[in-house]
């Protein structure tokens, strides 16, 4: 038992003399380690012993991130039996998404801000910082970026109140523009309820007219008809209204 334990300690110390030990420290644990292209293992390990032949150690993102991050690798110089002690991150990817697409982003530093591109968008940021939104018609939206390798923003921008008419000579407000949208609202629905209410009365009369013959019952009939038109009318203007301001908005 002594013999054996001995050799078992032998062996050790010699394997540890034709090894080089790399203690790992990286900010995505999850990656894969790799040693001129041989499989290591992942990174949340910290300890690897590579030959003394070795020349580079690569870190690659695990899926389903493999072909969205790029690896990262460093220079390996060492001889049997050294420690070395690698600290490898990973910078920081940044996916934006917005509804609607096509929202330009800023990178916001403290000496001032970096156009990074239009959603949607991939991109690593460029030092601490945050981000900025900015799309014409709707409200500038400000994040916060997350600290992770691999970070997602789903961002719904929200219209602006504001909006520039365009050849008609300034500024007005979708505010201001909404009476429109109410006036003819209230006209279909009221054209709609009084065009019902003097077509019913009508036909009554009509009715009575067929059993009754009352020929004073003739005028109140086609008045009521001529007003369930006008209403008809009416109603048919409101909602035509907001069909155009539905098409033109």
């Amino acid at each position: 038992l002594v013999h054996s334990l001995a050799l078992v300690l032998v062996t050790s110390a010699c394997f540890a003399q034709e090894r080089v030990h790399i203690r790992l420290e990286t900010n995505y644990p999850a990656a894969i380690v790799y040693a001129d292209g041989v499989n290591l293992g992942p990174a949340y390990q910290e300890d690897f012993y590579v030959t003394p032949a070795t020349a580079r150690l690569r870190l690659v993102a695990p899926e389903p991130y493999g072909w969205s991050i790029a690896p990262i690798e460093a220079a390996l110089e060492g001889t049997g039996g050294d420690t070395l002690d690698l600290h490898l991150d990973f910078p920081s990817y940044h996916r934006v998404e917005t509804v609607p697409f096509g929202a330009s982003v800023y990178w916001i530093k403290r000496d001032g801000r970096i156009r990074m591109g239009k959603t949607p968008l991939v991109f690593t940021s460029p030092g601490a910082g945050s981000m900025a939104l900015e799309l014409s018609g709707y409200q500038s939206a400000r994040i916060e970026a997350l600290p992770d390798v691999w970070n997602t923003y789903q961002i719904e921008l929200r219209p602006d109140d504001l909006h520039i008419g365009a050849g008609r000579g300034g500024i007005a407000t979708y505010r201001r523009r909404r009476w429109i949208d109410y006036c003819a609202a209230g006209l279909a629905v009221a054209g709609g309820v009084l065009t019902v209410h003097h077509k019913f009365k009508a036909d009554r009369l009509d009715r009575q007219y067929s059993a009754e013959r009352d020929p004073l019952l003739v005028p109140r009939i086609r008045r009521l008809d001529s007003r369930a038109v006008l209403s008809l009318g009416v109603m048919q203007a409101g909602l035509g209204t907001l069909g155009l301001r539905f098409i033109i908005r």
